[in-house]
C-alpha cells in the first residue's frame, strides 16, 4: 500500500465531492426543490476541514510515550520509570518545528522544546509543583515536527495512562478519546487484557470501530512469554469486541527500545536489522492502514451519503411534479395526490406522538437514563472505585505526616473528582442522545420511494429494532468531529438551543478535617491506627453526603434531585426534539401537496412552461446523479485498496 499513490486520489475525490455539493446547493435553491438538510451543510464543512486524531492510550506504564518516540524517531515525549505523562500531547507533521500550550479558551502560548517535560510530565510536577496557567485550563500540548510517515491532516495524540494514581490523568484520557478518529491501544507482556482495560475499550468502541492493538516491551521478556500473552489477549479481544472492530482483533508486537535504537543507527544494514528485530514493520503497515482509512474514507463517505440523499429527494420531487403536470385527466391527478397522501399518512402513523417508532426511541432514551443513574451510583457508592481508591491510600499510611497531608489536600480532591466524574457522565449521555436524535432525523427524512434514484440501493430484508439501528449508527460516525458538529447543528435547526441542562456544581458538603490523635513515640503506632480509622469513617460519611446531594436532596428552587433533574430534562428534550422533527417534515409534505394541487390547476400554456422548467431541472439533477455515481466508484476503489 503506497499512500503517495492513494493520497492524490483522496484529495481529488474530496475536491470533486465538494464541487458536487456546491452544485447541489445551487440546484436546491428553487422553491420547488426540497430544502437541503442541516447534516448536508455540516458534512460539507467537515469535508473541507481535514483534521484527524489518532489517539494512543492504555494503562499507565505500558510504554505509550516510548512507543511514540520510537515510531517518530525522536525523544520528544517525557518517559521514565515512574508514572510520567500528565497531559495530552498532540503531535503533527510539520516541516517547521514548534511547540505550544493550547488552552480550552482557544488561546495558546509558545514554549521551547526543553519545556515539554515541565508542562507535560507528572514527575516534574511532583518535583517542581503543578504549572500555573493564570486561570486557564490546559487542553493539550501541540508538537509540530517533521514526521515523514504521517499523512497531511493526521495527528498522533499521546494521553495519560488509565488506572493512574492521579485520577485526573484518567479523566483527561477519557475526555480526549472522544475526539478520536482512530485509537491505538497499548498492552505490555506483563498480563493479558484485564477488566479495567475491557471497560475502557467498551467506551472506545462507542466512538470508533478503528482500534488497533499493540504490545510493547517485547524486548524486556522472552519470546515464548510475550507470544503466549499476545495469543491470550487476542482471544479475549475477539470474544469481547470481534464484531465491533474494523477487522478481527490482532495484537502487534513492538520492541520500542530496539526501534528507537534503530532511529539513531547510522549504518543502513545495522539500522534495517534493528527495525526488523523490533517487529515494527507489521505494526507500521497496520498503523498506516488505519490512518489512510481515516483520512481517505471517514468524512468522504459521510459527505457522499448526504449528497446522495439530497439528490434522491430532489429527483423524487421532480418526478412527482412532472407526472402531475403531464397528467391529462382528473383521475391521473387524483392518483398522484393519493400516492402523496398515502406517503404522508404512512409517515404520520410511523412517527406520530403515540407511534411505535416514538416508543422505541423513548425506550432507547430510558436505557441511556438508566446508564446515567447506574454510573452516578457507582461514582458515589462506598463500593465504587473512587471510594476504594482513597480507602486504599488510607490503609497504606505509615506515618502521622501522611495523615496530615491527606487531611489538608484530599477532601477537595474527592469533591473535584466526583464533579468531574458527574460531568463525564452527563457528557456521555449527551453524545448518546445526539446519536439517537440524528438517527431519528435520518429516518424521518427518508422517503419510501427514494430508493428508485439511489446509485446503490441498500435493500434491508430484516427490519432492525431502533436499538439495533442505534448501535450500528454509533459505529457509522466514528469520527467524533462529525458527531459533535452534527450535535450543534441539529439542535440549532430544531430551535432547541442546548440539549443538556447546565451542570449543577457539587458543593463542598463536607471535609476531612479531623482532630488528630497525637501520642509519644511509644504510642505512635496506636495513634496512627486510630487516625486511620477516623479518616475511613469520615471518608464514608463524606461519600454518603455527596451521594445524598446527587440522589436525595432537591436542587435549589425545585423538588427533584440533581440526577432526577438531569434525566427528566433529558427525556423531555428528546420528546420536544421529536415533535420539532415531526412537525418540520409534516410541513414539508404539506408544502409539496399544495404545490401538486397548484400544478394540477394550471392552464395548458402554464403547464407547458412548468414542464419545460421541471425537465430542465431534472436534467441538471441527473447530471449530478452521474457525478455522485462516479464518486461512489472512486470511494469503493479506495476502499478496496485500503482493505
Amino acid at each position: 500500500m503506497n499512500w503517495k499513490e492513494i493520497e492524490p486520489q483522496t484529495i481529488e475525490l474530496r475536491c470533486d465531492l465538494l464541487a458536487t455539493m456546491d452544485r447541489i446547493k445551487k440546484e436546491s435553491q428553487p422553491d420547488n426543490i426540497p430544502d437541503i438538510a442541516q447534516s448536508f451543510e455540516l458534512s460539507e464543512k467537515l469535508l473541507a476541514r481535514p483534521s484527524y486524531d489518532i489517539v494512543i492510550c492504555g494503562e499507565v506504564k505500558k510504554g505509550k510515550s516510548t512507543f511514540i518516540n520510537a515510531i517518530i524517531g525522536q525523544e520528544l515525549l517525557p518517559t521514565g520509570v515512574k508514572e510520567t505523562t500528565s497531559q495530552v500531547f498532540r503531535i503533527t507533521n510539520n516541516p517547521t518545528e514548534s511547540f505550544s500550550l493550547v488552552f480550552t479558551d482557544g488561546t495558546n502560548e509558545k514554549i521551547a522544546r526543553d519545556q515539554l517535560s515541565r508542562f507535560g510530565s507528572q514527575v516534574d510536577a511532583d518535583l517542581l509543583g503543578e504549572p500555573i496557567f493564570k486561570n486557564r485550563q490546559l487542553d493539550y500540548i501541540q508538537v509540530n515536527v517533521p514526521i515523514e510517515f504521517l499523512p497531511v491532516g493526521v495527528s498522533i495524540v499521546d494521553t495519560p495512562g488509565l488506572g493512574a494514581l492521579y485520577k485526573s490523568h484518567e479523566l483527561i484520557t477519557n475526555r480526549y478519546v472522544q475526539n478520536a478518529a482512530a485509537v491505538v491501544f497499548i498492552f505490555d507482556p506483563s498480563q493479558p487484557l484485564v477488566q479495567q482495560e475491557k471497560l475502557f475499550l467498551e467506551k472506545v468502541f462507542n466512538v470508533t470501530p478503528f482500534v488497533m492493538f499493540v504490545m510493547t516491551k517485547t524486548d524486556c521478556y522472552d519470546e515464548e512469554h510475550w507470544v503466549h500473552q499476545i495469543s491470550r489477549t487476542e482471544t479475549l479481544l475477539k470474544d469481547s469486541f470481534g464484531k465491533r472492530c474494523y477487522s478481527p482483533p490482532k495484537v502487534f508486537p513492538v520492541a520500542s527500545t530496539t526501534l528507537f535504537d534503530a532511529s539513531k543507527e547510522a549504518d543502513p544494514e545495522a539500522k534495517a536489522e534493528l527495525v526488523d528485530f523490533s517487529e515494527f514493520p507489521a505494526a507500521q503497515a497496520e498503523l498506516l492502514k488505519v490512518m489512510y482509512i481515516t483520512v481517505g474514507l471517514s468524512r468522504t463517505r459521510f459527505a457522499w451519503s448526504e449528497a446522495n440523499k439530497q439528490k434522491c429527494k430532489a429527483l423524487t420531487s421532480l418526478e412527482e411534479q412532472s407526472n402531475m403536470i403531464a397528467a391529462e385527466t382528473k383521475e391521473e391527478q387524483a392518483k398522484i395526490r393519493d400516492k402523496k397522501l398515502a406517503i404522508r399518512q404512512s409517515f404520520e402513523q410511523l412517527w406520530g406522538p403515540s407511534s411505535t417508532k416514538r416508543n422505541e426511541v423513548r425506550q432507547e432514551v430510558q436505557t441511556i437514563i438508566t446508564g446515567v443513574q447506574n454510573r452516578a451510583q457507582q461514582l458515589t457508592s462506598n463500593s465504587g472505585s473512587l471510594y476504594k481508591k482513597y480507602l486504599e491510600q488510607i490503609e497504606a499510611f505509615h506515618s502521622i505526616e501522611q495523615v496530615k497531608s491527606f487531611v489538608e489536600q484530599d477532601s477537595k480532591s474527592i469533591i473535584s473528582e466526583v464533579t468531574t466524574g458527574w460531568q463525564a457522565i452527563t457528557d456521555s449521555a449527551h453524545r448518546e442522545i445526539i446519536t439517537t436524535l440524528d438517527l431519528v432525523q435520518s429516518e424521518i427524512q427518508q422517503l419510501p420511494d427514494n430508493d428508485i434514484f439511489s446509485s446503490s440501493p441498500n435493500m434491508q430484508l430484516i427490519e432492525l429494532s431502533f436499538s439495533e439501528k442505534f448501535q450500528n449508527y454509533k459505529a457509522r460516525y466514528f469520527d467524533v468531529a462529525i458527531a459533535s458538529t452534527v450535535s450543534g447543528g441539529l439542535l440549532s435547526i430544531l430551535g432547541l438551543g442546548s440539549l443538556v441542562p447546565p451542570l449543577l456544581p457539587i458543593a463542598l458538603v463536607g471535609s476531612l478535617v479531623y482532630s488528630l490523635i497525637n501520642g509519644g513515640l511509644d504510642a505512635e503506632k496506636k495513634a496512627l491506627e486510630k487516625n486511620k480509622a477516623n479518616l475511613k469513617n469520615n471518608l464514608a460519611a463524606l461519600m454518603n453526603e455527596i451521594h445524598s446531594q446527587l440522589f436525595v436532596v432537591p436542587v435549589a428552587g425545585g423538588h427533584k434531585t440533581m440526577v432526577q433533574s438531569f434525566t427528566s430534562e433529558l427525556a423531555g428534550m428528546v420528546d420536544k426534539a421529536m415533535d420539532a422533527m415531526f412537525e418540520q417534515q409534516k410541513r414539508q409534505f404539506e408544502t409539496e401537496q399544495k404545490r401538486l394541487d397548484e400544478q394540477g390547476r394550471l392552464s395548458t400554456e402554464q403547464k407547458q412552461k412548468q414542464l419545460t422548467m421541471v425537465n430542465e431541472q431534472r436534467k441538471q439533477w441527473l447530471a449530478i446523479s452521474a457525478e455522485i455515481a462516479e464518486e461512489e466508484k472512486i470511494i469503493q476503489h479506495i476502499k478496496r485498496i485500503l482493505a
